[in-house]
C-alpha cells in the first residue's frame, strides 16, 4: 500500500469493487480548492470516478501529487510503466495544456504526452491527460535545496521561448482573459512581499499591464513558472510541468520565473527586490528587454498571481 494511503479506510463494495474515499486522492487543501472551483457535487463524485478509471485502465495508484488547484492529480504504475494522471472537468482548459504539452514534450524541456481524452463523468464531463513521470515527480517547490544553476534557468526559458513561437494546435487565450480580473482582486503580495498591494500599485499595474499587452504578442507562453511547476532534471537540466498557455511575449515567463522563484528560495512571497536580483544574474543570458521583464514582475507582485 503506498505511504500516503497508510490509515485510509478502503472498502469493499457488494460487487467486491474497492470504496475509495476522496482524501485518497486530493488532499485537504486541494478538496477545498477544487470544491470552490467546480462545486460540492465534483469533488463528492471524484472518489467513484477515481475508483472507475483505475479499474478500466489498470492503473495502481502510487500517490497523489499536490499543489494544484484545477485537478486530481496521481502517480500511478500500469501496464505502460509508471506515469502521471491528471483529472479535470475543465475540459477546455485540458485541451490547451495537452498542445503545450505536445510542443514542450519534443522539445525535452516537458514531460511526454502519453494520451489525452475526454469523457462522460459521474458529475459532467471530465478531462484526462496521462503523461511521462519527471524523475519522482518532485518540483523546486518541495525541493528548494536542490537549487537550478543559472545557466539552467536560462536554457530552460530559451526551450520553452522555442516552443512559443511555433503555433499551437488550438488557438489558446490571452492573458487579458486571465490575469486581467486579477489585477481588480488586490489578492497579491504587493511590490515588497506585503499582505495586499497599495492602491497606487494596483493602478500603475493595470496601467503596465494593458501597455505589455499592446498589440497582443503573435507567440505564447508556458504561463505557470511557479517554483512548483519546475522539476530538477537528473543531468542537471531545468524541466517543467503544468503548462497555462497564453498569448503572451516570452518576458513574462523571465518575469515569472524569476520573481516567485526568486522569492520562495529566500523564504517569500513575490518580493520585487528578490524578482530583480534573480533577472540581474540572468539576464546576460536571455535576449529579452530588461525593461519588459521588469514591467512584468511589476504587474505579477500586485496582482499575487
Amino acid at each position: 500500500m503506498p505511504s500516503w494511503m497508510i490509515g485510509v479506510s478502503v472498502g469493499t463494495g457488494r460487487r467486491g469493487r474497492a470504496v475509495h474515499r476522496a482524501d485518497e486522492f486530493v488532499d485537504d487543501m486541494a478538496r477545498a480548492w477544487l470544491g470552490e472551483r467546480y462545486g460540492a457535487a465534483w469533488v463528492a463524485g471524484l472518489p467513484a470516478l477515481m475508483g472507475r478509471l483505475l479499474r478500466e485502465h489498470h492503473w495502481t495508484p502510487v500517490r497523489r501529487l499536490t499543489g494544484g488547484c484545477t485537478a486530481c492529480v496521481l502517480v500511478v504504475d500500469g501496464p505502460g510503466g509508471r506515469c502521471v494522471v491528471k483529472v479535470t472537468p475543465c475540459v477546455t482548459r485540458s485541451r490547451h495544456e495537452a498542445a503545450a504539452l505536445e510542443a514542450l514534450g519534443c522539445s525535452g524541456v516537458g514531460p511526454r504526452l502519453l494520451d489525452h481524452w475526454e469523457e462522460p463523468g459521474e458529475v459532467g464531463d471530465v478531462s484526462v491527460l496521462v503523461t511521462q513521470l519527471l524523475g519522482d515527480g518532485s518540483s523546486l517547490r518541495h525541493e528548494s535545496s536542490n537549487a537550478p544553476s543559472v545557466e539552467a534557468l536560462g536554457a530552460m526559458l530559451r526551450a520553452v521561448e522555442e516552443c512559443g513561437a511555433q503555433a499551437l494546435s488550438l488557438r489558446t487565450d490571452t492573458l487579458h482573459d486571465h490575469l486581467g480580473p486579477r489585477l481588480g482582486r488586490a489578492r497579491g503580495g504587493g511590490l515588497h512581499g506585503t499582505q495586499a498591494p497599495a492602491e497606487r500599485e494596483l493602478v500603475a499595474a493595470r496601467e503596465t499591464f494593458h501597455a505589455l499587452m499592446s498589440p497582443t504578442p503573435g507567440t505564447w507562453v508556458h504561463g505557470s513558472l511557479h517554483p512548483g511547476n519546475l522539476v530538477p532534471g537528473a543531468d542537471g537540466r531545468l524541466l517543467v510541468v503544468d503548462p497555462r498557455p497564453f498569448a503572451a511575449d516570452p518576458a513574462y515567463d523571465a518575469a515569472e520565473v524569476c520573481l516567485k522563484w526568486g522569492s520562495e528560495r529566500h523564504g517569500r512571497r513575490h518580493n520585487l527586490a528578490d524578482g530583480r536580483a534573480l533577472w540581474r544574474r540572468l539576464r546576460r543570458r536571455l535576449d529579452h528587454d530588461g525593461e519588459r521583464v521588469d514591467a512584468w514582475m511589476r504587474v505579477l507582485a500586485a496582482t499575487g498571481f
